[in-house]
């Protein structure tokens, strides 16, 4: 029998790229035409694997996935996923942990350049009839100021280095420090409350997890420069959003350039999106065609290799490992899987 993969949730209805690698194993690619838990249930009872973006896969869930031996999520963060459930399941959960770094790093870049150059305001005007340097006023040099970074994995990374390139310093929280690599890209780490204090842009990059709800918090933004900006394309809940509208409203902070929140899509009278000095992006960051390519393919792959028995290329939850082989079998290194190596 065929094994059936299931998809959660889709952003683009095209799944020619699933579908090309689910091949290898002549997978029964199943779609839901409802995007709620009791629509994906509805196809996904009997799914052998599971293709994942935005569902949130509780429990409850999980527990209903009988045939489950794998979810591949189609990105990074996995934070929407019960990992514990998937562990007593003996589910592996794998991810594409270097998604779109170009994409992502770009997209921050995008951000940022258009809050500090007011891009939103001088628009509004130039539309509204109004030619005027001053409707976009204050802005302020980006040449010689300092670049905050939360996180330094490889998206961060790509960051300093372009931020580097437009003359910026940067200064890094991480919660393990490789002196070489900030050496080699040209960033000094420091204290997180001292990254907020100083960066005057400022930009998130960690997952979202227990301890790093919120890490935006009220007093670390209001320690932040009048003149800072705000960036994150992580995830909404690092940022305490009620403090951040009060802050702008009161013009403690210059702007902030918003790639994901809390709820997500956001109510349309969301506090943010009243603000002139905000941009405001649809959870878009990783995307480009090269990077949508390379995502759903890795994603899909994943699935693949679990369904041959063979360990995802990202594996985020190997405590899973004992549950699953008690079910399914051994996974085999990909060390010694020739091509898969």
């Amino acid at each position: 029998m065929n094994p059936v993969v299931a998809v959660t949730d889709y952003t683009f209805p095209d799944f020619s790229r699933y579908e090309r690698e689910l091949a290898a194993v002549e997978a029964t690619l199943v779609v839901p035409s409802d995007p709620t838990p009791d629509g994906f249930l509805a196809i996904a009872r009997n799914a052998d694997a599971v293709l994942h973006e935005h569902l949130d896969l509780t429990a409850d869930v999980l527990a209903r996935m009988e045939r489950c031996r794998v979810i591949a999520h189609h990105g990074k963060g996995v934070d929407n996923i019960d990992i514990a459930a998937a562990n007593a399941r003996g589910i592996v959960v794998a991810n594409v942990p270097d998604a779109s770094p170009h994409e992502v790093s770009e997209h921050v870049l995008m951000l940022f350049l258009a809050v500090a150059r007011r891009l939103r305001a001088y628009d509004a005007a130039v539309r509204s009839g109004v030619w005027d340097v001053r409707s976009g006023e204050p802005t302020y040099r980006l040449h010689g100021k300092v670049l905050g970074l939360v996180g330094f994995g490889l998206i961060a990374q790509h960051v300093a280095q372009k931020a580097r390139a437009l003359g910026m310093r940067v200064i890094v929280w991480a919660r393990r420090h490789d002196a070489a690599l900030a050496d080699r890209i040209g960033a000094v780490y420091a204290g997180l409350d001292d990254v907020f204090a100083q960066a005057d842009v400022l930009s998130l990059h960690l997952p979202l997890k227990r301890d790093t709800a919120g890490i935006a918090s009220r007093p670390r933004l209001s320690s932040m420069k009048r003149t800072a900006i705000l960036i994150n394309v992580s995830r909404g809940a690092l940022v305490d959003e009620a403090a951040l509208a009060e802050l702008l409203a009161s013009h403690r902070l210059l702007g902030a350039g918003l790639d994901v929140l809390t709820k997500e899509p956001p109510d349309p009278r969301h506090p943010l999106a009243t603000f002139d000095n905000v941009v405001l992006t649809p959870h878009c960051a990783w995307y480009s065609e090269e990077g949508r390519d390379d995502v759903e393919r890795r994603t899909a792959q994943s699935a693949v290799d679990v369904l041959q028995g063979i360990e995802p290329a990202s594996w985020v939850n190997p405590e899973a490992r004992l549950e699953f082989e008690a079910r399914w079998g051994p996974l085999r290194p990909r060390s010694r899987q020739g091509e898969n190596a």
